[in-house]
């Protein structure tokens, strides 16, 4: 059941939602600003302190800023919006070896291979989850190609409740790391590693890498 959906500043939107700490339970959020959404699938007796039959409050706020982003590698650039999950009995970690799925999707429009509102290559994404033990840590991530008209997914499983982004390569400073690959490109050969022809796929066609 949805609780209460906050507008908590004019650039960041909460959610508060009621789980059953015994059930496979959803969570999603939207940023009213931007078409990004972040969903949390959380499986039955995530919560160690919990009873099977105790509810318990899931908060998640969705903002283009974190104070945890000043510890973010000079070398990623974040894609919109970063996420943080609070659980209202105080948990951090879910229960015994149980996993949690997130999943950030993102647009690309215009098939130029970089998130819509971003610099970043959908293809470089990643989600990272930070702590304040750890720091940022990447998770490994499942990347679903965008469409012109649907959205990509990146997903991947935590074990943690934090903070979460999805960052990848950005645009560079400037044209001195700039290439072409594969090169040569001969794509008939069967030869993976010289190319393959574009069929609209990710690592298929001619990549023009490190551009401004």
């Amino acid at each position: 059941t949805l609780i209460t959906a906050i507008q908590a500043a004019a650039d960041s939107y909460t959610v508060q939602q009621m789980l059953n700490a015994g059930s496979a339970e959803t969570l999603a959020i939207t940023n009213p600003l931007d078409t990004q959404t972040f969903v949390l699938f959380l499986p039955g007796g995530a919560f160690p302190s919990a009873t099977d039959t105790a509810n318990v409050f899931v908060i998640a706020t969705i903002s283009p800023t974190n104070a945890a982003d000043s510890s973010l590698s000079t070398t990623l650039t974040s894609a919109l919006n970063a996420v943080e999950i609070t659980i209202s009995n105080g948990n951090t970690a879910l229960a015994g070896a149980l996993t949690a799925t997130v999943i950030f999707t993102f647009r690309d429009a215009d098939l130029d291979g970089v998130i819509d509102g971003s610099n970043v290559r959908w293809a470089t994404a990643k989600i990272y989850r930070f702590s304040a033990g750890e720091g940022w840590v990447e998770l490994a991530t499942t990347i679903t190609a965008p469409t012109a008209t649907t959205p990509g997914q990146a997903t991947a499983t935590t074990s943690h409740f934090s903070i979460f982004r999805l960052v990848g390569a950005g645009a560079s400073a400037g044209l001195s790391g700039f290439m072409v690959a594969p090169n040569p490109f001969r794509p008939n050969n069967g030869i993976d590693a010289d190319g393959k022809t574009y069929d609209g796929s990710a690592g298929t066609g001619i990549y023009f890498l490190n551009l401004p």
